[in-house]
């Protein structure tokens, strides 16, 4: 960033769902009342991925590649709650997954985008969509990155370009796409918290190795003894969520697994059953088989485990098992991300999402609380109509008390129609900030891109969380 022109301040925005403080409790609860048959999956699966045996597991992963700082939350809240429950923190890469890993999104000056940015792609390895990244081999090709540099691009993010070609080049001889990739974030993490020591003994297993293990391949057996059985379950668990989990239903003879074949993935069907291909979960089977027999609690993003008001693709998964196999007892999930924004130099950081929500509860909750606008009296007022509410049996009183109820409020909000309006002006000039500030709101550019005091706040804002009678750090708000 150009020396003379200083970033704004990013607040850090972190949310544990529950209170992070409790998730030590979810694991002990949860590991005092499994089964003897749930008890024996645990031990062989966690055998067979070499994670512990002797103890409780928290378990959290994502795609490989370099996160985003939503991502990173989960890792640091993995570290964090492991220790204070007890237990072993052990990461899954999921890496029967073909996304596009090697994408690499770089903000760029452009006077003519909102904010005065855009995004522009640069290129760790090619996209292909039906190679899993724990099939593909290593990439070699960091030209895009090295032309960008010597471009001058790396100066509007200080050093970091190189220092991600650095680390996806220092770990070259990985057995793969998947794992170079991970290597390389782990590298750029250790070398932002100045810390060799982030994780030592955290095992890190493949969601390729999930496939071969007994309890998958018993789930398979299942399957192919009745298909429809498998599928019907399912649509059954989706409808009932709802499609705000963002889980679409099953095609007939369509299957929740990936066929593999030649290194490539294609959509398993009642037909591939019966040929001779390997197969591989889908990611609601991969959950579960996880939270079945991996680990006493995992770490999931909205996506899995939803949001304050709609349902995460978790409660498709626990109703699907349940009805299909009888698993009632699934390990506890819960929530972390976080809304950590680059530090762009020039206007101030916009509103988050949060704080837009705050804004817009705020205009709307006033008109009906006078206290928030300076009213005592009327407050005074409100509650004792509301007590003669709440003790009244009377229907008639009740009606009449519902109308004096609202009368004072229309009064309320005659008399304090300008601050009310002042209130939503307020609300309206922060979503318009939002929009005009394009990609300075985003908050999914990769953690390598910010600056190492940035991931650290972010550590910092995630281990305080988990003690609530310690202060979150100065810059950080934890909900």
């Amino acid at each position: 960033m150009p020396d003379d022109d200083a970033p704004s301040p990013c607040p850090i925005e972190l949310t544990c769902r529950p209170a992070a403080h409790a998730w030590p409790e979810l694991v002990r609860t949860f590991t005092a009342r499994v089964d003897p048959d749930q008890r024996a999956d645990q031990q062989t699966l966690r055998a067979e991925l070499g994670l512990a045996t002797d103890r409780p597991v928290v378990l959290s992963g994502h795609q490989p590649g370099l996160w985003h700082m939503v991502i990173l939350a989960k890792r640091f809240a993995l570290e964090a709650c492991a220790a204070r429950a007890e237990s072993a923190p052990a990461w899954v890469i999921v890496d029967h997954d073909a996304d596009d890993a090697g994408a690499l999104r770089v903000p760029t000056p452009s006077p003519d985008a909102p904010g005065g940015i855009e995004a522009r792609t640069l290129r760790l390895a090619s996209a292909d969509a039906s190679r899993p990244l724990g099939l593909r081999p290593p990439t070699a090709d960091l030209s895009s990155i090295r032309e960008a540099v010597a471009r001058g691009l790396d100066a509007w993010i200080p050093a970091r370009l190189n220092a991600i070609a650095d680390a996806v080049e220092r770990h070259a001889d990985a057995d793969s796409l998947a794992a170079q990739l991970h290597g390389a974030a782990e590298s750029l993490l250790r070398d932002a918290l100045g810390d060799t020591r982030v994780s030592p003994a955290m095992p890190i297993f493949g969601s390729l190795s999930i496939a071969r293990s007994a309890l998958f391949q018993h789930v398979l057996e299942r399957m192919r003894d009745d298909p429809e059985r498998c599928r019907s379950s399912y649509n059954s668990a989706v409808d009932r969520v709802g499609t705000g989990a963002g889980v679409r239903a099953l095609a007939p003879g369509e299957l929740p697994i990936w066929a593999l074949r030649n290194g490539r993935r294609f959509a398993a069907s009642d037909a591939s059953l019966r040929d001779e291909d390997a197969f591989a979960p889908r990611g609601l089977m991969m959950t579960g088989l996880l939270r079945r027999a991996a680990c006493d609690l995992f770490i999931h993003g909205t996506g899995g485990g939803g949001t304050h008001d709609q349902a995460g693709y978790d409660a498709v998964t626990d109703l699907w098992l349940a009805e299909w196999l009888g698993w009632r007892t699934p390990a506890p999930s819960v929530v972390a991300t976080a809304t950590a924004r680059l530090p762009f130099p020039g206007e101030a950081v916009p509103p988050t999402a949060r704080e837009l929500a705050a804004l817009r509860w705020r205009a709307h909750h006033a008109a009906h609380a006078p206290a928030m606008l300076g009213d005592r009296v009327r407050e005074s007022e409100k509650r004792a109509i509301l007590e003669k509410l709440h003790a009244s049996t009377d229907r008639a009183e009740r009606a009449a008390l519902f109308h004096e109820l609202h009368a004072l409020l229309s009064g309320v909000r005659g008399a304090h129609a300008e601050r009310l309006r002042s209130l939503h002006a307020q609300a309206d000039a922060a979503a318009a900030r939002i929009r005009a500030s394009g990609l300075r709101a985003d908050r999914t550019w990769s953690f390598a891109l910010h600056p190492p005091e940035r991931v650290r706040a972010l550590r910092d804002a995630v281990f305080a969380a988990f003690d609530h009678a310690t202060p979150v750090p100065k810059g950080a708000r934890d909900a």
